[in-house]
């Protein structure tokens, strides 16, 4: 479980997100409580390219909703953010949402799988 501080022990593992087979979009909640995310590695099976949205929530915003991050993924492939071994904390939840527009919320299509890796 995270602590409120965010701090871990050495040697803690961190918990893994992975959307599996199904393609998702419209945001999905990683953590509904306030975690640290240290990877994401976003597919795209899109004919274009979208971005892909992280929000500091416990569940996921409405669409016009601005994210603390966000990184693009071409059509038709695979990107990844990496926050290195002390992570990005997130105070309240980790959620992310594919869009069609930056910097705010424009909900995109099931074209996506997605993996995370968080403590």
């Amino acid at each position: 479980m995270a602590r409120r501080n965010l701090q871990f022990d050495p040697g803690e593992l961190p918990y893994g997100y992975n959307s599996g087979a199904a393609l998702v979009s419209s945001g999905v909640i990683v953590n509904a409580g306030p975690a640290c995310l240290f990877k994401m590695t976003v597919t795209s099976q899109s004919a274009s390219d979208q971005y892909v949205l992280l929000f500091d929530a416990a569940a996921v915003p409405a669409n016009g909703a601005a994210a603390v991050a966000a990184f693009k993924v071409p059509a038709g492939s695979t990107a990844r953010i990496d926050y290195g071994s002390r992570g990005k904390a997130f105070q309240h939840g980790i959620c992310w949402s594919n869009s069609s527009t930056l910097p705010a919320r424009t909900a995109g299509a099931a074209d996506c799988y997605a993996e995370a890796n968080w403590h």
